[in-house]
């Protein structure tokens, strides 16, 4: 009767091989963790940043607002009227008249 052993050297191969692709799996799932981790980082970041922007936004417009609230006509004219100037309807800028 004839008995067959499979070969050692045979098994020592798959054995390894076995254990290359789980190392390969669980470096593989690390890695897609730690990229993932990144990645929601990130993207929270982005919002809230996209927020913080926003609010940057409504307070320039403010700012934009009250500027051209100054230096509108109707503010000038305000001024002039307060600050007790008269306004001549027939202003004599410069006279180059000489006296002889």
């Amino acid at each position: 009767m004839t008995i067959l052993r499979p070969s050692k050297k045979r098994g020592d191969f798959r054995l390894k091989l076995v254990f290359i692709i789980v190392a390969v799996s669980i470096l593989y799932g690390g890695v897609y963790i730690y990229e993932y981790n990144n990645f929601a980082s990130l993207r929270y970041e982005s919002e809230k940043l996209g927020k913080e922007l926003g609010g940057q936004r409504i307070v320039n417009s403010d700012l934009r607002n009250q500027l051209y609230a100054m230096l509108s006509l109707d503010a000038e004219s305000r001024f002039l009227t307060d600050g007790s100037l008269v306004l001549e309807p027939k202003p004599k800028y410069m006279d180059f008249r000489t006296s002889q």
